[in-house]
């Protein structure tokens, strides 16, 4: 069969590919990942976790007059002396001030979510991750990950255009922050309401659940199904990503964008009395010795890098080149976009979901 040639169908392709696990009628047990990439608040509440993603979005008159955060520390309050962006004026009704419509606004993120290098649009709403087994894990890890006791979820309708979508998860088997941004010291780059023993801000969270049908696994009314994905030692991924779909914005100074996605991530909160003060230091690579059985080290990087790398494919197919050389450059080789958001937590228990 000449599959390079592009002589089968898309059916007769899939049907010549070596049999997964899962792929027949009978349901299997397994492992479902479900890795979270960037701006996302993460609220426990009584029986799960609520996870939020603000729409990371700006005016581009608001943002070209924004001031470009310090660099290297020093005096960090005034417009004069290098200080952070001011945040971007905007009212419930999507008009900016100024005058500015909803049509002169430009995303910054990309919200996504499915299988790898497979995942649709995220649209706007609230989407319930069913088909897993709840587990033991409550809380996201307070030395690697930004975590506010004070800071619960603010009420849905209160969040006007700054809000995109919120998912609701059992609580899973296992949390586990991977790319990870020292904070050392912590006071150096927050103030507020500075959360204790905080050493890292990470921009990846993974969360390991047990199922035992892989035909009920579901997020919501999103067209993500897990059926026939489910690899030959049970595990299943699926990514939700809220990232860049690049690595650099032309004419912004450094942090603005980071400035921006971390303000507009507090809108998502009520409660939380934290300010970012100066760019976050590159993300650093991933180890992959800490990475959970079942997810590949090459799916982990950034959604920025892998357009990048899938232009590369392209090209390659297009000179008839070998296309397995496409993973032989390290991900992680080049540090993660300097730009790049982590999530955040709040520990203030919400209120039960009804839909949990």
């Amino acid at each position: 069969m000449d599959i390079a040639n592009g002589n089968l169908s898309p059916k007769q392709v899939y049907a010549s590919a070596p049999r997964r696990f899962g792929v027949g009628d009978s349901p299997e047990a397994g492992w479902l990942h479900v890795i979270f990439h960037g701006m996302m608040w993460f609220f426990p509440t009584q029986n799960g976790f609520l996870i939020r993603i603000p729409r990371i979005q700006h005016s581009m008159d608001s943002m070209a007059n924004m001031a470009p955060m310090p660099a290297n520390g020093g005096e960090k309050t005034t417009a004069d002396s290098g200080g952070p962006a001011m945040p971007m004026p905007m009212h419930q009704n999507g008009m900016y001030a100024g005058g500015e419509t909803m049509s002169a606004v430009r995303n910054e993120h990309v919200c996504v979510a499915g299988h790898w290098l497979g995942e649709l649009s995220l649209q706007p709403g609230t989407y319930e991750l069913k088909g897993v087994f709840a587990g033991g894990a409550r809380y996201l890890s307070p030395k690697y990950n930004l975590v506010l006791p004070q800071a619960g979820p603010a009420p849905q309708v209160q969040l006007g255009n700054a809000w995109l979508a919120d998912i609701l998860a059992p609580f899973p088997e296992k949390i586990t922050s991977l790319l990870r941004t020292p904070l050392d010291p912590i006071g150096d780059y927050f103030s507020g309401n500075v959360p204790g023993g905080c050493q890292y801000l990470s921009g990846i969270q993974i969360f390991t659940y047990r199922f035992a049908n892989q035909f009920k696994l579901a997020l919501g009314d999103h067209p993500w199904r897990a059926g026939g994905m489910v690899d030959e030692k049970g595990y299943c991924v699926l990514h939700i990503y809220s990232e860049p779909d690049r690595r650099t914005f032309k004419g912004m100074p450094a942090g603005t964008h980071t400035g921006l996605a971390f303000r507009q991530g507090l809108k998502m909160t009520q409660g939380a009395d934290l300010q970012l003060m100066r760019p976050l230091r590159p993300f650093a690579p991933i180890l992959r010795a800490d990475i959970p059985h079942g997810v590949l080290y090459e799916e982990l990087e950034d959604y920025s890098l892998r357009l990048k790398r899938m232009q590369v494919l392209g090209a390659m197919r297009r000179d008839q080149l070998n296309l397995n050389e496409i993973w032989d450059f390290d991900p992680f080789v080049h540090t993660s976009d300097p730009e790049r958001c982590g999530g955040m937590s709040g520990t203030a228990v919400a209120p039960v979901h009804p839909r949990l």
